[in-house]
């Protein structure tokens, strides 16, 4: 087998995987009666010739590979979240928010019909219990849902969602103090072709409540890719965040 590897040099970190792989050669060999030389050009054959892995795998299966993956980089960044400052909490947050949200809608695409839409209100409700979830709130701070049934396209899902996790963070770390407080998201259909997503809270609110910031930035990117307007109001109690979207 030694010529086979010769014009593929190994490192000692290599030194088992090439056993294994060398021990599979031969097997295939034994079985097939057939040269390793020959039995490595027939390999090579039919992974030149073989689809894409993920052409081999169903929307379906790609969904839920994905949505492993995304588990583990909100555990990932649950881990940095603990041993980092305070400031760097907030960057955390922002960013276990949008692979939550992101999560939550391939698992809202649970069938592999071409032009899927998605209920926005079940999302939107199952974006705000997970976000909850991933950062460990406790009761202090509530959330508290009203949507109606509106189904939209996965694409204005999606930035809807991202929209959303961006006002529920940034109540999260701007709004409340110790005692926490209340936000309230509102989802309904204004008119036959228009909804809106209005996120309200009841802190104290702040300066980084409104345009500014990279979370403003991105709101306003977000919005403008699905033709949608943002309106930002300080209230007599708090902070209000509305997304008007259109809707077929």
């Amino acid at each position: 087998m030694e010529n086979i590897y010769q014009m593929f040099p190994i490192d000692r970190g290599q030194q088992k995987w090439r056993t294994r792989l060398e021990s599979a050669v031969l097997d295939y060999c034994a079985r097939h009666n057939t040269s390793p030389e020959d039995a490595v050009d027939s390999i090579s054959d039919f992974l030149r010739g073989a689809p894409a892995p993920d052409d081999r795998l169903t929307q379906a299966e790609l969904r839920h590979r994905i949505r492993n993956e995304m588990q583990l980089l909100i555990s990932s960044m649950r881990q940095r979240r603990r041993a980092a400052t305070s400031k760097k909490n907030a960057g955390c947050d922002a960013c276990i928010g949008q692979v939550v949200a992101l999560a939550d809608l391939n698992g809202a695409l649970d069938c592999e019909a071409p032009g899927q839409r998605v209920d926005l209100a079940a999302l939107c409700a199952r974006v705000a219990a997970d976000i909850r979830k991933a950062l460990q709130l406790d009761d202090k701070i509530r959330f508290e849902i009203e949507a109606e049934p509106i189904l939209v396209p996965a694409e204005s899902a999606r930035n809807v969602v991202l929209i959303l996790n961006e006002a529920l963070i940034n109540a999260i770390k701007h709004a409340f103090g110790d005692d926490g407080g209340t936000v309230q998201v509102r989802l309904v259909r204004t008119s036959l072709h228009e909804a809106k997503l209005t996120v309200t809270d009841d802190g104290c609110g702040s300066p980084t409540s409104s345009d500014g910031g990279s979370g403003g930035s991105l709101v306003a990117a977000l919005a403008a890719q699905i033709d949608a307007r943002i309106d930002r109001v300080m209230t007599s109690t708090g902070f209000r965040l509305s997304c008007t979207f259109p809707v077929d």
